[in-house]
């Protein structure tokens, strides 16, 4: 079965086969100490986030460890919003944000705090730092939210980009919608990259290592292959 994968399904794509033997072998002997090493995602909309957050936490799982991925699923603001298009169109971004973050603050203090060996947030408190500076929040109340967080660090950001037209491509074109999202279109997105990089040392103040990724014209599965080394690679680090 081994080989036949290696030489009917991986023909092609041989060094990918390669790399990710000895991924699956740096993660089976990968040892964390200190539980949970907590990872979070941030970035552009169809950037990679959700396909990245899926194959690295399965990898992990599949090698013995005790995964939790805290999506915007488990955000009931946004769980809300998210089902009724009409309710979303009308929200105020700003004010949603703000009760977002309460929320995002209730759900690290509580989550941190199980048994777990890694926690993966799909857009954590650090992204609301963003859509705070995109939506037009003053500076006091991002420095607020700044003290407010104190202690609440991550092991580990990584923050993916893409190019907007790329991005609003990979959204349409596998879409049979082609309603105007809220968020998603070419004047938020770009908001929210300016906001990123004004925001940036805040984000340092509350990660202890970050990594960035322009995925406009990388395959998913190789974003995703690349940030698990980067994660594997922290977390040995911390180790030594």
């Amino acid at each position: 079965m081994d080989n036949y994968i290696k030489e009917t399904i991986f023909k092609d794509y041989q060094k990918r086969y390669q790399d990710i033997v000895l991924l699956n072998e740096n993660i089976k002997n990968l040892k964390i100490s200190k539980k949970p090493y907590l990872i979070e995602f941030l970035g552009s909309c169809r950037s990679g986030k959700s396909t990245s957050i899926e194959l690295i936490a399965d990898v992990f799982r599949k090698n013995g460890f005790k995964v939790l991925l805290v999506d915007e699923e488990k955000v009931k603001e946004t769980k809300k919003v998210n089902e009724n298009r009409n309710q979303k169109m009308s929200v105020d971004s700003l004010n949603y944000t703000q009760r977002v973050i309460e929320e995002k603050f209730f759900l690290y203090d509580n989550f941190t705090q199980e048994d777990y060996d890694i926690i993966i947030f799909d857009r954590g408190i650090n992204d609301e730092f963003i859509w705070l500076k995109t939506f037009g929040a003053e500076s006091k109340e991002i420095e607020d939210y700044h003290q407010r967080l104190d202690y609440r660090y991550v092991d580990m950001l990584l923050i993916l980009t893409c190019d907007i037209e790329i991005s609003l491509k990979r959204k349409y074109l596998n879409s049979l919608s082609i309603m105007v999202n809220k968020w998603t279109n070419q004047e938020t997105m770009q908001k929210y990259l300016d906001s990123l990089d004004e925001v940036f040392p805040y984000l340092e103040h509350h990660a202890k290592k970050i990594a960035q990724f322009d995925s406009s014209n990388v395959d998913k599965v190789d974003v995703a292959l690349d940030l698990c080394n980067k994660i594997v690679e922290n977390i040995s680090n911390e180790e030594q």
